[in-house]
């Protein structure tokens, strides 16, 4: 059977959006970035979710019409495809958390690794007031949606390039469907964006994943956590892999590592704080559950897609060195920690 393109059947409607998304832009190129983007970045994504209900399979024709979308897409592919480069590593005391009399006694430092070129009072951010976040319900989602493992006796798969497969049986997805069931099964709401985001094209993942998120936000109101699960990239000097591990119960489990976005970057995300004090509270209370299990805070320059939750953060489950298996344990643990630090 012929299908028929839903692209060139709503051709005449598309282009007429089109052309009204290039003029905006076109004009906002002669006036201040920081002053419209705020302005045009929102009119975008409303016209994207009412006008364009195909946005998941042509993403990247609404991506060519924003040159806001595109500079932080090309941000956010440069920082995840260098090295992590340490720039300073801060320890917070145990008595900057949370006035919440269970949260106050964790016994585990909470640590920040920022990368922004910026000094911040992480004591003073910690304070900042999550409580709103609690009973809320979770998206989980996966901009590089293609990111797998080592492969293992229990795990094995093909690749299409090294450490990236589409089947998410193997990939970043299965872990996320770990992490949603441990969610669950503790009564707390949660969605799962599965969406590939990263093929056929690496390049547009955070535009086509900023839009299914801020789809799902629309559809589900209550939603004001979301985790983008990753699969860290760690290689030693000689280029091999190198895994982060958590022994648990005599049990190896992948590592966590929470990623958190600002504004340094230029881009509009004025509540970035509140991402940051929700990271630093949940680290601490995995680390006193499970000692080692969360990395350090890795604070970024660029925002990825944070501006759109509260409680958004990335979660990088384990590295290119770890197996499936480890990557999905330590993520069970990482789920049990969140599913009790939401009630």
């Amino acid at each position: 059977m012929k299908h028929t393109s839903p692209v060139r059947k709503n051709s005449a409607g598309y282009f007429f959006y089109a052309a009204i998304l290039i003029i905006i832009f076109s004009f906002s190129n002669y006036i201040s970035f920081k002053s419209t983007h705020f302005l045009t970045e929102n009119m975008l994504y409303g016209i994207i979710r009412t006008s364009f209900p195909i946005y998941r399979t042509d993403a990247s024709l609404i991506m060519s019409f924003s040159p806001f979308l595109q500079k932080e897409e090309k941000a956010n592919t440069e920082v995840s495809a260098a090295k992590p480069d340490i720039i300073k590593e801060e320890i917070i005391s145990d008595s900057h958390v949370s006035a919440d009399p269970v949260r106050s006694i964790y016994s585990a430092p909470a640590s920040v690794t920022n990368d922004t070129g910026k000094s911040f009072d992480f004591e003073k951010i910690a304070k900042t007031d999550i409580s709103s976040l609690k009973g809320k319900a979770v998206l989980v989602c996966h901009t590089h949606t293609s990111e797998s493992y080592t492969p293992s006796e229990n795990y094995p798969y093909s690749q299409y390039e090294p450490y990236r497969t589409l089947d998410k049986n193997f990939n970043v997805v299965r872990v996320g469907f770990e992490v949603t069931d441990v969610l669950k099964k503790h009564g707390i709401e949660v969605f799962h964006d599965t969406t590939v985001n990263d093929y056929p094209s690496y390049n547009g993942s955070y535009g086509r994943s900023a839009l299914g998120v801020a789809n799902y936000i629309k559809n589900n109101p209550e939603i004001s956590i979301v985790l983008d699960i990753h699969r860290d990239a760690v290689s030693d000097k000689n280029g091999e892999a190198v895994k982060h591990l958590c022994n648990i119960s005599g049990k190896d489990a992948a590592s966590i590592m929470l990623v958190v976005g600002s504004n340094i970057s230029g881009l509009k995300h004025d509540a970035w704080q509140k991402n940051m004090a929700f990271a630093i509270n949940l680290q601490k209370y995995i680390n006193s559950v499970y000692p080692g299990l969360c990395r350090s805070i890795n604070l970024r320059k660029q925002r990825f897609n944070q501006q759109l939750a509260p409680g958004a953060v990335i979660v990088e489950v384990g590295t290119n060195g770890n197996t499936l298996d480890e990557a999905i344990d330590g993520a069970h643990y990482f789920a049990e920690c969140l599913a009790e630090f939401l009630k």
